[in-house]
């Protein structure tokens, strides 16, 4: 993932967000490279806590911020937190999800939609148009992945709808061949958010 960050912008200093940041490391090694406007959520309060202790362990100390933050729970998703303000307005260029996808895929339907359509909504709110989210998945194909995401949808005043996100680009792994079939591991795609 760093690698094709690394290689698709060339601008340090987007805003950038870790969906399910874990330890922080994903953010420390963006900052490495140059990048400056860097957050993380994470669901669990004590990935959060790491997090931020790593980040000060570093010389100098990070400048990454950290959130606990229930993407499936926000009460306003006109767009992501920003860490140090808790401001809901900020629109970030690029997201990142190494795994959180996954995890909200195992969550059971209590509503009308499922965890993993609720996703789809909530990170479209946060990513500006024309920015990207960069998917890493050990459980979709990348059929599953666009066809999910392409299936989310924005109703206008109008009636009309549209999708809220298109491919762009894919991460290559090495393949394998098992019984005809030919597959990989894991699955990385860059959607672009229309």
């Amino acid at each position: 993932m760093v690698t094709w960050v690394q290689d698709n912008f060339d601008d340090k200093t987007i805003q950038v967000i870790d969906l399910g940041c874990g330890n922080g490391h994903l953010l420390f090694r963006l900052e490495d490279l140059g990048f400056v406007n860097l957050t993380g959520v994470d669901y669990s309060k004590e990935s959060i806590n790491l997090s931020q202790k790593i980040g000060s362990s570093h010389t100098p100390p990070s400048k990454a911020s950290f959130a606990c933050l229930d993407i499936l729970n926000l009460d306003d998703i006109s767009g992501a937190v920003h860490a140090s303000t808790m401001d809901h307005r900020i629109r970030y260029t690029l997201a990142l999800d190494k795994g959180t996808l996954d995890a909200i895929s195992l969550c059971e339907k209590t509503g009308e939609k499922s965890p993993a359509d609720t996703y789809v909504e909530t990170v479209a709110a946060m990513i500006k148009p024309g920015g990207v989210l960069l998917l890493t998945s050990c459980n979709w194909t990348e059929a599953e992945i666009l066809d999910r995401f392409k299936a989310g949808t924005i109703h206008v005043k109008d009636g009309s709808s549209h999708s809220l996100f298109e491919f762009m680009d894919r991460i290559k792994y090495p393949v394998f061949k098992f019984g005809g079939a030919v597959g990989q591991t894991i699955t990385s795609v860059a959607l672009r958010r229309l």
